[in-house]
């Protein structure tokens, strides 16, 4: 008999257990399909306080899948392009050991994983660039470049503070520099240990502003604060665990809420799944 838990973890735990493929991603998902301005319109909409919805898991074991069931690992790898975009997924079969599949919130998911732990590249004029995500702590200089020259953004927007579809408050954006400047700080690194250590945190943030203006050092200081609380310590990820349900339940509730609003056609998943073979 099926049940659904309610619950909700950090930032921190859910890409912990992604990096771990404890996440895991079922064959009949829509493929990844997030772009460079989205991914850093929802790491805004974190710092800014917004809720990022809640995510729609299913618990996996030999009790109701297969071992002949495809999922897929999170994404590791997405190269952008004019046009296109291509996505390098990790296939599996389940494997015999308790694992959790994610019925709906994969983009955000695995653009919060991507952004840190992942691989992005944008391909322009056949040359080749890696992105890195970085934030701005210096105050004066906020939107002093609406667009890196380098990065391809795909929707072609500029998000400064006028005349914009939705308004980004932080400087948070993907570089594809290979040096950055004094005051940009690149945000994977709030994953170092003295970041998640809360005994430690105040000394390494104070050393990671050393180089912001006088003026601006509250509220580099204060950003930074804000970023570790919202992957470390608040619960942002909040989610409906789906426990002992069948697969062609969970198959049936993915259709209901995926992600994407719109109710999937039996031939799109049947194609989804028949790619995987």
């Amino acid at each position: 008999m099926s049940e659904l838990l309610n619950g909700s973890i950090s930032i921190a735990e859910a890409l912990a257990s992604m990096q771990k493929h404890e996440f895991v991603i079922p064959a009949f998902q829509r493929k990844y399909e997030w772009g460079i301005d989205k991914i850093e319109s929802l790491w805004d909409s974190i710092l800014q306080g917004f809720p990022i919805s809640t995510f729609l898991l299913w618990e996996i074991n030999s009790d109701n899948v297969t071992n002949d069931t495809a999922f897929y690992h999170v994404i590791e790898q997405v190269f952008y392009k004019k046009n296109k975009t291509d996505i390098k997924r990790s296939l599996a079969t389940y494997t015999g050991i308790e694992d959790t599949a994610i019925l709906d919130g994969q983009q955000r998911l695995n653009s919060l994983f991507l952004s840190l732990f992942g691989d992005i590249k944008i391909i322009r004029d056949s040359n080749i660039y890696t992105c890195t995500l970085v934030i701005e702590l210096d105050e004066t200089k906020i939107f002093e470049n609406d667009i890196d020259d380098n990065t391809y953004n795909q929707s072609n927007k500029k998000f400064n503070k006028k005349d914009v579809v939705w308004k980004k408050k932080y400087d948070i954006r993907f570089t594809t520099n290979k040096t950055f400047s004094s005051t940009e700080f690149e945000v994977k690194n709030i994953l170092n240990n003295e970041y998640r250590d809360k005994n430690s945190r105040e000394k390494a943030i104070k050393n990671a502003i050393f180089n912001v203006s006088e003026n601006s050092k509250e509220y580099a200081r204060s950003l930074l604060e804000k970023l570790c609380r919202k992957i470390f310590d608040e619960k942002l990820v909040s989610y409906t665990l789906a426990k002992g349900m069948r697969q062609e339940d969970a198959l049936e509730m993915f259709v209901r809420f995926n992600s994407g609003g719109e109710r999937l056609t039996t031939a799109e998943i049947t194609s989804s799944i028949l790619q995987v073979y």
